[in-house]
């Protein structure tokens, strides 16, 4: 019972989205800062300011859900994100 519920809990919009945005911005993020420690000239430090400031957010929104829905706490993201937040 209680696994269907978090499988429904994962079929939420909001939480799709905020999972899917956060997936998002922590690839952006490592890709840039990738590409900065290769030395590559196509991005700046800026940059990787500006996806580490993305995925803040991100984090932040996570970190609301899994309060609202503590069952969803217990997803991998999830559960990084609550936990390091």
């Amino acid at each position: 019972m209680e696994e269907r519920r978090y499988r429904d809990a994962l079929e939420e919009p909001e939480a799709k989205a905020a999972l899917h945005g956060y997936e998002c911005a922590q690839a952006r993020r490592d890709s840039v800062s990738r590409k900065l420690c290769g030395g590559s000239s196509r991005v700046t430090v800026s940059d990787l300011a500006h996806c580490e400031s993305a995925l803040s957010e991100a984090k932040e929104l996570l970190v609301q859900i899994a309060t609202r829905s503590p069952l969803l706490a217990r997803h991998q993201i999830l559960a990084g994100a609550v936990g390091h937040g």
